[in-house]
């Protein structure tokens, strides 16, 4: 039985062998373990030693795009779980097996592990090693975010949300993390599982419409039935955490305030006022809460301006 299938879309980057080798490189059975490769360059791939191989198989999009290609690839998979896996990155040794081994410790919709953070150049700049796991919505609603490159997805749930959705450009991830948040829990690994490549150059994401989608991504995820109460109840007494999901409440509220949509900003600000009951005397709660709103830039006022009544 196949228990993992890791997917790579691609556009025909000089990194892409380096990616495909260390995850051939990973010490499995080949008969749990299989790699997809999405094409989605518009041309044939560079030829290299990696295509030779009976364990990847090579699919063809035609610029479709990374959201569309990655579904392609879901669809296809046989794996319980889904590992994407960006073509400028790559994995570290026994990677996958500790992913896999981190499923074991409980009933997780997601699994992830630590990353190095690198430059263009290849050089180390920082590491980041997972620190939560559980419930953990109302820290991607806050505004934190798992890795999706040394992550482990459940197939099942995967494909009950309909996957990506092509019509973010920066922050897909972002985008189905919370859905999967609200189906199940978050599980960890402290094992480093890749090097990630991080700054705009050389980056397909058009990042300067990073902070509108993140916006408008959580508004999704705000007015979803359930989001709140379970976001709630993931905090127990972390003060500092009910601050943070506070702040994104009353942040929410302002911009709707923004986009003249004064019903949901009120909501919005009443969930606020719910999670700071009996909080108010707590020093932490108001470490989380500290915010600047008149930082909001034009291009996210005019997003909410654009955004529809959820």
């Amino acid at each position: 039985m196949v228990q993992c299938t890791t997917i790579i879309p691609t556009i025909g980057r000089d990194t892409l062998a380096r990616t495909v080798e260390s995850a051939l490189a990973q010490e499995l059975d080949p008969e749990t373990y299989e790699i997809i490769v999405i094409n989605n360059s518009g041309k044939p791939l560079p030829a290299a030693d990696w295509q030779r191989s009976p364990r990847v198989q090579i699919v063809t999009t035609n610029q479709a795009g990374r959201a569309i290609g990655s579904n392609v690839g879901a669809a296809l998979a046989r794996g319980k779980y889904l590992h994407f896996l960006h073509d400028d990155d790559f994995l570290y040794p026994g990677a996958i097996k500790a992913l896999l081994e981190a499923t074991e410790k409980g009933d997780y919709v997601w699994i992830y592990g630590g990353l190095q953070r690198l430059d263009n150049d290849g050089n180390y700049l920082s590491d980041d090693v997972p620190d939560i796991e559980g419930n953990v919505l109302a820290t991607l609603l806050a505004g934190d975010c798992v890795h999706l490159c040394v992550s482990l997805i459940r197939r099942d749930v995967f494909m009950a949300i309909g996957g990506f959705d092509p019509s973010i450009k920066t922050c897909d991830d972002w985008a189905i993390e919370w859905q999967l948040a609200l189906r199940g829990d978050f599980g960890r690994t402290p094992h480093l599982v890749a090097g990630i490549r991080v700054g705009a150059v050389g980056s397909t994401n058009d990042w300067t419409l990073a902070k509108a989608e993140k916006r408008s991504i959580r508004e999704r995820a705000m007015g979803t039935r359930g989001v709140f109460q379970r976001a709630a109840s993931s905090m127990t007494d972390d003060h500092f955490a009910h601050g943070r999901l506070a702040r994104a409440y009353i942040f929410s509220a302002g911009l709707n305030m923004l986009g003249r949509h004064p019903i949901i900003a009120m909501s919005r600000l009443v969930d606020a006022g719910r999670i700071a009951r009996h909080r108010l005397l707590a020093p932490d709660f108001y470490s989380g809460l500290r915010f600047d709103l008149r930082r909001t830039d034009p291009q996210t006022r005019r997003a909410y301006q654009e955004l529809k009544p959820v």
